[in-house]
């Protein structure tokens, strides 16, 4: 496999400054751990908080990528996840979810 045209350099945005990350989930241990990895990858990282800060609390900033962590879903976090996808899609960021496979088939049906 001929490997010599893959770019491995971080993503960047329009301005070339590296893509920032927000980071959203119900554990700040969690986020950290996220946040920490997507760093060491050259991303710049927001902590957006915990899901139910989206419906409660001020308007978080999003970055160029949004990820949400996202393992169980009740209808607080719902609520969030539908929220942030509309969001994200109205500022063209992209949107990264991890979940579990139980919550997976509501989750998928959530997002447009």
């Amino acid at each position: 496999m001929n490997t010599s045209n893959l770019n491995y350099d971080v993503a960047h945005d329009a301005a070339g400054i590296p893509a920032r990350v927000t980071i959203f989930g119900p554990r700040a241990a969690d986020r950290d751990e996220i946040a920490e990895d997507l760093a060491g990858a050259g991303f710049r990282t927001l902590d957006g908080g915990a899901l139910a800060g989206v419906m409660d609390g001020p308007v978080a900033l999003l970055g160029d990528v949004v990820v949400i962590d996202c393992p169980a879903l009740d209808g607080a976090a719902m609520a969030a996840l539908a929220r942030l996808d509309a969001r994200a899609a109205r500022g063209g960021a992209k949107l990264v979810v991890s979940t579990s496979l139980g919550a997976l088939d509501d989750v998928f049906g959530l997002l447009d």
